[in-house]
C-alpha cells in the first residue's frame, strides 16, 4: 500500500511535474489545478514553489496575463533524474488530467476577461485576445450592469469579434490618411509592432495590434466612422439574450 505522507522534496517534485506538463501557467491556474485534484493544500504549494523558485527549478517570465510559471533546464533536469520518487497516484493523476487541464488553460490564456466593478455601482469590461503572448486586442468598456459567464462570452465570442471590428475598421477607413492623429487616437511602434489606441471619449477604449504605420493611421482615420457600431456590437457579448451559436437553433 502506498503512504500517505508526501514529503517536501516530493511536494516539489509534483510541483515541476505539473508546471512541467500544464506551463506555462500563472500561480493561479497551477493553485486550481493541484487543490482540485487533491494534489496538495495552498500553503503546501506556495511554500515549495518558492523554493523551486529559489533554488533556480522554476522562473516567472513576463506576461500579459502576468507573470507565468516554467520549468527551467535545470528543473527538467531534477524532474527527470527524480521522478520515480514522485508517488505513484500523483504522477497517474496528473498524466491523466493535464490534456484536459492544459487545453482549459490555453483557451482563457487566448482570450481572458475581467469584470471591474467601479465606484458608482456600474461595471467595466476589460477583454483581451492574445496570439502567442502578444497582444492583438484589448477592449475597455463600462457596462450598466453584472455581465453573468462573461468568461465562457467571451471565449466564443473573441476571435469572431476580432474579425468583424477589423472589418469595420477597413471599411471605414479612407484611402488616404492624415498624417496627424484624429482626436482620441494614437499609435506607437513597439518591439517590430504598431499597436493602436483608439478611445471615443469614455465609452470605449480599444488597443490593437496592427502590422505597419501606415494601417494603423488608416484604421484611426476611419475610428470615427465606425466606433459607435463597433461599441454597440460589442454590447452584445453582455446581452442576457446572446446565445453562443452552438445554442442556438436557427
Amino acid at each position: 500500500m502506498e503512504r500517505k505522507l508526501v514529503t517536501a522534496p516530493e511536494i516539489r517534485l509534483i510541483l515541476l511535474d505539473c508546471i512541467s506538463c500544464l506551463g506555462p501557467l500563472t500561480v493561479s491556474e497551477l493553485l486550481r489545478f493541484v487543490t482540485e485534484a487533491e494534489l496538495m493544500n495552498y500553503f503546501d504549494m506556495q511554500m515549495n514553489l518558492l523554493a523551486l523558485q529559489d533554488e533556480g527549478a522554476v522562473t516567472k517570465q513576463p506576461h500579459p496575463l502576468g507573470e507565468m510559471l516554467r520549468v527551467t533546464e535545470q528543473g527538467s533536469y531534477t524532474l527527470n533524474a527524480f521522478v520515480n520518487r514522485i508517488p505513484i497516484t500523483a504522477r497517474e493523476q496528473i498524466a491523466q488530467l493535464a490534456p484536459l487541464w492544459r487545453q482549459r488553460f490555453r483557451e482563457e490564456q487566448a482570450a481572458p476577461s475581467e469584470l471591474i466593478r467601479l465606484r458608482d455601482g456600474q461595471y467595466c469590461l476589460h477583454l483581451q485576445l492574445l496570439d502567442e503572448g502578444q497582444l492583438l486586442l484589448g477592449v475597455l468598456m463600462p457596462v450598466e450592469a453584472y455581465v453573468p459567464q462573461l468568461e465562457v462570452r467571451w471565449r466564443r465570442a473573441a476571435a469572431q469579434a476580432y474579425r468583424r471590428l477589423i472589418i469595420l475598421l477597413t471599411d471605414a477607413a479612407p484611402e488616404h490618411a492624415a498624417e496627424a492623429w484624429p482626436e482620441g487616437c494614437n499609435g506607437a511602434q513597439e518591439e517590430g509592432r504598431w499597436m493602436l489606441s483608439l478611445n471615443d471619449g469614455g465609452s470605449l477604449t480599444l488597443m490593437l495590434s496592427v502590422p505597419d504605420e501606415a494601417t494603423a493611421r488608416c484604421y484611426a482615420a476611419g475610428w470615427a466612422a465606425c466606433r459607435a457600431q463597433i461599441r454597440a456590437e460589442l454590447l452584445l457579448l453582455t446581452s442576457d439574450a446572446m446565445q453562443a451559436p452552438e445554442d442556438t437553433d436557427t
